[in-house]
């Protein structure tokens, strides 16, 4: 992915990124206090519907 200085990789639609981009290009995110994945332009893969991914409701 060539990126340039100043780009939106994730637009602001989320409360928080949690850590980076992960192997698969997926970013945990954040938003009304539930986390979710999105791929690195912002399109979203699971939905910001889980109270986190290690709680057990993640899966």
């Amino acid at each position: 992915m060539n990126l340039k200085r100043g780009e939106i990789i994730v637009p602001c639609k989320y409360d928080m990124l949690i850590g980076g981009f992960y192997q698969y290009g997926l970013a945990e995110v954040r938003r009304d206090g539930l986390n979710g994945f999105c791929k690195q332009k912002g399109e979203e893969i699971i939905k910001c519907k889980y109270q986190s991914r290690n709680s057990g409701k993640f899966a």
